[in-house]
């Protein structure tokens, strides 16, 4: 994101990250919470306390990147539109799970929630989507009272349609290629069908680095997955193009929502031409692009 970054490397992976359409809080009103919330302590004072005293302390801070005028001198769409970001090679995606941290609709980051009636995902919609919501729900029919499949599959499709709004404010100035994509390969282990596709999944695949501590869990699935994505990897460290022999094509982003998915095998997928256009109506308006 920032321009202080310019010209020191000339690709990048972003993972599990998307600023596409947050608004940055300032420095100043950043201090001005943090010391209200810290209560006037030094970094002094709270090496000094407890563990316990310390997440008490924090427990209603928000952390993350704020405007200061320097390092991040604007919210990223604003960068994008402007030019001056780093108009570098991109490698951008997210896990199956980043919906308990990022999600386009209320109630599901840090919560999970099980079960959604129909009444409930509607009224979500309505007020989540507002002029969009009926183009949402012909992308997304709810047929049953119990809603907890559309209302994932919102949160899930949202999420990925993101990080193809990203792509697309990266065509405004730039022309530098997008690769996105998304793990939905479910880590082998104790309490897996618990745990799911959880954040960080995706890192010891692009390492090919499988700890010894789990050899009982892993199998050839992990071994092949592993061996792919940290080719792609190896090939965008050295070309800028994760492509290369032997492995399926990963097409950058091309004006559509479509990634490549890596799964139990590694396959491209795209939305349907109604989901295709909701999203893009939808992130269209709501960032300008």
């Amino acid at each position: 994101m920032t321009p202080k970054a310019k010209g020191l490397f000339k690709n990048a992976v972003a993972m599990s990250f998307n600023y596409i359409s947050t608004k940055l809080d300032t420095m100043k009103n950043k201090e001005t919470t943090s010391s209200e919330l810290f209560k006037g302590k030094t970094l002094k004072d709270m090496r000094s306390m407890s563990t316990d005293e310390l997440l008490a302390l924090s427990n209603n801070y928000s952390s993350g990147p704020c405007i200061d005028g320097n390092v991040v001198p604007a919210n990223q769409i604003d960068m994008l539109k402007a030019g001056t970001a780093n108009d570098v090679n991109l490698i951008t995606g997210m896990v199956t799970g980043d919906t308990l941290l990022f999600s386009v609709l209320p109630k599901a980051p840090f919560s999970n929630p099980t079960t959604m009636k129909k009444d409930e995902l509607l009224s979500t919609i309505k007020s989540t989507f507002g002029a969009y919501a009926d183009e949402c729900l012909a992308a997304y029919p709810i047929n049953n009272d119990e809603a907890i499949n559309e209302f994932n599959a919102i949160n899930q499709d949202g999420m990925m349609a993101l990080q193809t709004a990203l792509a697309k404010a990266r065509t405004l100035k730039y022309t530098n290629p997008t690769y996105i994509y998304e793990f939905t390969h479910v880590m082998p282990g104790v309490q897996s069908e618990v745990f799911g596709v959880f954040h960080t999944a995706d890192v010891p695949y692009f390492l090919n680095h499988f700890s010894s501590e789990r050899n009982s869990y892993w199998t050839e699935t992990d071994f092949n997955l592993g061996d792919k994505m940290s080719s792609y990897l190896v090939n965008f460290a050295k070309t800028g193009n994760p492509n290369g022999k032997g492995l399926p094509n990963w097409a950058a982003y091309n004006g559509n929502t479509s990634f490549i998915n890596f799964g139990d095998t590694v396959y491209n997928t795209k939305f349907s031409e109604a989901k295709n256009k909701f999203w893009k109506d939808y992130y269209g308006n709501l960032l300008g692009i």
